[in-house]
């Protein structure tokens, strides 16, 4: 082998070390990714009911299963869904992170955004509660309804 291909290889060797740690870290990545739902899931990963083992992940149970009334697939945040849980004998076990992308958010105090808890104490502190519609406007198919005290949307 001449000696300017001998140097050619020990000069491309840190690259093709960058090359193969490259891809040991996407593997990795692509392999703990792939776990993605046993952290991060609306359902439970083992349930105990009435003495009875449930795999939500494996398999969607209905919402009779669990003691209740309609026959669709369990929503296992519902608090009557939990409370059935949290009964002496029966237990869940959740993911470190109880949502998943199709997770519907429903508005409680803690989703609702820091500009509308700051509305609401400015009104607690003024004295003036919210309105209903004053003032109606339309822009395009969005309707929006305006309130006598500062005839924005609140």
């Amino acid at each position: 082998m001449p000696l300017g291909r001998r140097v050619w290889l020990l000069q491309a060797q840190p690259a093709r070390r960058l090359v193969y740690w490259s891809l040991i870290v996407f593997v990795a990545a692509f392999v703990i990714s792939l776990a993605g739902p046993l952290w991060s899931n609306d359902k439970p990963l083992v349930v105990r009911y009435q003495g009875h083992l449930y795999f939500p992940l494996v398999k969607t149970h209905a919402e009779t299963t669990f003691g209740g009334d309609f026959p669709t697939p369990a929503d296992y945040l519902d608090s009557f869904v939990r409370d059935r849980f949290s009964a002496p004998g029966n237990f869940a076990i959740y993911p470190p992170n109880r949502h998943y992308y199709t997770t519907t958010m429903t508005l409680t105090r803690s989703t609702t955004s820091r500009r509308a808890r700051i509305r609401r104490r400015r009104r607690a502190r003024t004295g003036s509660a919210p309105t209903t519609a004053a003032v109606t406007y339309s822009r395009g198919s969005y309707t929006a309804f305006a309130c006598r005290c500062c005839s924005r949307s609140c």
